[in-house]
C-alpha cells in the first residue's frame, strides 16, 4: 500500500468510519473545490475581492478562472469554444446573457483538464445569477461555497457554503439569507477552514514535570479519540535533520521547523480521512503569545486549556 501511494497516487478511504463520512472524503478525492469569489457594494469591495484571491492562490494553491479572460484567450487562439463563442456574438448574442452553456463547456475543460494536483478553482465574474449556477452545478461541479468581500470600514469579508437548494434569481438575494452566512472580519486562514467545514478541534496541554500531565493527557486523548502532539518530542526529532559536517545541532530548534512538521502531521491525517482531537502537549515557542498565535492562526480557537498543577 505505501508503494502504490508513491507510484500511482493512491488514495485510501477509511472504511471504519460511518457511511457519510466515507462518502464526504471519497467526494473530496474526486471533486473539484469551486469557489466563487464576489465584491460586495461598497467602493473598497474589488480589492477586497483581489486580496482574498490573492491568499487562496498564495496560501491554498488554488487557480483562478476569469471568465472575461479564458474568454478573451480562447478567442484569440481560435480555439474551437473560441470560435463557437465568436459566431455566437456575431450573430448578435451576448455573452453576458446567451452564452451560459459555452462558458461552462470553457469551464468545464479547465477544471477537468486531467493535470495533476490541479482540483481547487476560484471563479470570478462568473456565475453571477442562480440561472447561471444551476448550469455550472448540473454541467460541470458544485460550488463549495461564495465568498463575498464586502468592503467597507469593519473590512468584513462574508462567507456562505452554498447547498443545492438554488432557486431564487440571484446570487446576492441567496446572500441575503442570514443563516446561511458566517464572517470573518479580515483574511483569517483558521476561520476560513472553520465556514468550510474545516475546523481542526485541538486543546492545549500545560503543566511542569511530574504535575500529572502525561497521564491526563492519556485521559483525555482515550475518551475524545484524541492524539496527543508532544512538541518537545517533535522538535528532538528535527534536530538530526540540523546536523552538519561540522558536527551535531546542539542549539534551539527554530520555531519554523516545529510548526511545519505540527501542520504537516495535521494534514497528513486529514488527507488520510483520519479526524482526531490534537491535544498540544507543552510549549517550544519562546513566549506563550508566539505560540498561541501560531496555533489560533493556522487551526481556529481552542476547544479547551488544560493545567496541570504539582501541589
Amino acid at each position: 500500500m505505501p508503494y502504490l501511494k508513491t507510484a500511482v497516487n493512491l488514495k485510501c478511504v477509511n472504511t471504519e468510519q460511518n457511511f457519510d463520512q466515507a462518502f464526504t472524503q471519497l467526494c473530496s478525492y474526486v471533486e473539484p473545490t469551486i469557489l466563487l469569489v464576489r465584491p460586495g457594494g461598497n467602493p473598497d469591495a474589488y480589492d477586497k475581492r483581489n486580496q482574498i484571491i490573492e491568499e487562496l492562490k498564495n496560501s491554498k494553491d488554488f487557480k483562478e478562472l476569469n471568465v472575461f479572460a479564458l474568454i478573451k484567450e480562447e478567442t484569440e487562439r481560435h480555439t474551437e469554444i473560441g470560435r463557437e463563442i465568436n459566431e455566437q456574438i456575431s450573430a448578435g448574442k451576448d455573452y453576458q446573457r446567451d452564452l451560459d452553456h459555452l462558458i461552462v463547456k470553457m469551464l468545464k475543460r479547465n477544471i477537468y483538464s486531467g493535470i495533476e494536483e490541479r482540483c481547487k478553482f476560484i471563479l470570478t465574474d462568473f456565475p453571477d445569477t442562480i440561472k447561471q449556477a444551476q448550469e455550472f452545478e448540473n454541467e460541470c461541479s458544485k460550488i463549495t461555497a461564495v465568498v463575498l468581500a464586502a468592503g467597507g470600514e469593519d473590512t468584513s469579508t462574508t462567507i456562505e457554503i452554498v447547498d443545492n437548494g438554488l432557486s431564487i434569481e440571484s446570487i446576492d438575494s441567496l446572500l441575503q439569507k442570514e443563516h446561511r452566512l458566517k464572517t470573518m472580519r479580515a483574511w483569517d486562514e483558521g476561520t476560513f477552514n472553520e465556514h468550510l467545514g474545516n475546523k481542526t478541534e485541538w486543546g492545549m496541554l500545560m503543566g511542569p514535570t511530574l504535575s500529572g500531565k502525561s497521564l491526563v493527557g492519556k485521559i483525555v486523548a482515550e475518551n475524545t479519540n484524541g492524539k496527543i502532539i508532544d512538541l518537545l518530542a517533535i522538535s528532538e526529532a528535527i534536530r538530526p535533520k540540523l546536523e552538519t559536517e561540522d558536527g551535531p545541532f546542539e542549539g534551539r530548534i527554530p520555531d519554523e521547523e516545529v510548526e511545519k512538521d505540527v501542520l504537516a502531521l495535521i494534514e497528513a491525517d486529514k488527507a488520510a480521512g483520519d479526524k482526531f482531537f490534537y491535544l498540544i502537549d507543552g510549549m517550544h515557542h519562546e513566549s506563550v503569545d508566539a505560540g498561541a498565535t501560531f496555533f489560533s492562526s493556522n487551526l481556529g480557537a481552542p476547544s479547551c486549556i488544560i493545567t496541570c498543577k504539582a501541589d
